[in-house]
This record gives structure tokens, C-alpha cells and sequence, in this order.
């Protein structure tokens, strides 16, 4: 769950989070500060998703680390396997109506990614992945990303129109004349 993020942007979508899963207490308590108590401090690779309340949205954002173009010498491990499949078991516990995952674009090219876009298919789910430039949703940042979005039963609608590039400056704009000398 890192801090929340996407927590956050589903909640200004008019959404409530359940439960999250995020395996560094730290983190965790940002994420608590942020958000809410409803966060597990766990390994995802540990969970018995069956065990949590039932979620109609689900959302998994895998350890980029091994494969960020920021690591030249990264390459896939065990850890992003089991990961993976730490995610098919939340789906198929779940078996929420939609699925969304966020990482970084070389993703695309791992075992792991393949473990869950296989599940998906043989779960029923449609599905596609894109290279999303953050800046074009609205974040004011330029952070290019690989989105998977699934839907259970339904048509992927498509993804939302880019919006105009607002910068970090403009987006904090209305806070700077509080902030303390």
C-alpha cells in the first residue's frame, strides 16, 4: 500500500478503503496518518486474503525494484514470483469486479507480470495494460507508469482523456501562503 496514494485518489473518486497490506511498519504508520487504521503491517506473500473483508476494487502495486530502469543490473527474483503470486491468490480470494496494478514499465517483461495477466485471463477478467504519463491524470509530476486495468464481466471502459500538465508549484500554490516563514 506504500503510503496510501492510490488509497487516496480512490477516496477523492468517492471510495472507501477496507483493508490495505503494506510490509513496512514505517510506512504503514504514514499510511495510518494518512488514511486510516485498517492497514496490515504484513508481507503480501503471508496474507490469507480469504480472511479480509471482501473488496469490489482491488489494487496491487509490486516491489518495482528489480526491474526500474534506475537498477541496470536489476533482474527478476524469487521475491517478485512469489509476489505475483501473493497477488493471484488476493484475486482469486477476492475475485473482486475490478483489478487495477501500477509499477514501473519494464514490468511488463517479467515472469511475474505474466503470472498475473495468465490468472486474470483464466479468471475471466478482460484486461489491459498501458505506459501512463501521471502528468496526463493530473499529478503534477512527469511519471510514466505501467497501469493494468481488469474488469470482471464488463467492457474496459476506456482510460480518461490527458488533462493539462499542472507543476509541482502550481499544485501546492493555494498552501504556500500558510506555510511558516
Amino acid at each position: 500500500s506504500g503510503f496510501g496514494g492510490v488509497d487516496i485518489g480512490l477516496m477523492a473518486a468517492g471510495m472507501t478503503p477496507l483493508w490495505a497490506v503494506e510490509y513496512d511498519a514505517d510506512i504503514a504508520g504514514v499510511y495510518r496518518r494518512n488514511i486510516g487504521n485498517h492497514i496490515h503491517v504484513a508481507d503480501v506473500r503471508q496474507v490469507d486474503y480469504a480472511a479480509l473483508a471482501r473488496v469490489d476494487w482491488l489494487h496491487a502495486s509490486p516491489v518495482c525494484t528489480n526491474a526500474s530502469v534506475a537498477n541496470a543490473d536489476g533482474e527478476e527474483s524469487m521475491a517478485d514470483i512469489e509476489t505475483a503470486k501473493a497477488v493471484v491468490r488476493a484475486l482469486q480470494a477476492q475475485q473482486p469486479r475490478v483489478f487495477t496494478l501500477e509499477n514501473v514499465w519494464p514490468y511488463r517483461n517479467f515472469a511475474s507480470f505474466r503470472l498475473i495477466l495468465d490468472a486474470l485471463g483464466a479468471m475471466g477478467y478482460m484486461y489491459d495494460f498501458e505506459h501512463v504519463n501521471a502528468a496526463d491524470m493530473g499529478v503534477p509530476q512527469t511519471r510514466r507508469r505501467l497501469i493494468l486495468r481488469a474488469v470482471y464481466g464488463e467492457l474496459l471502459p476506456p482510460l480518461p482523456l490527458p488533462v493539462p500538465w499542472v507543476g509541482w508549484y502550481a499544485a501546492i500554490a493555494d498552501l504556500v501562503p500558510t506555510l511558516p516563514e
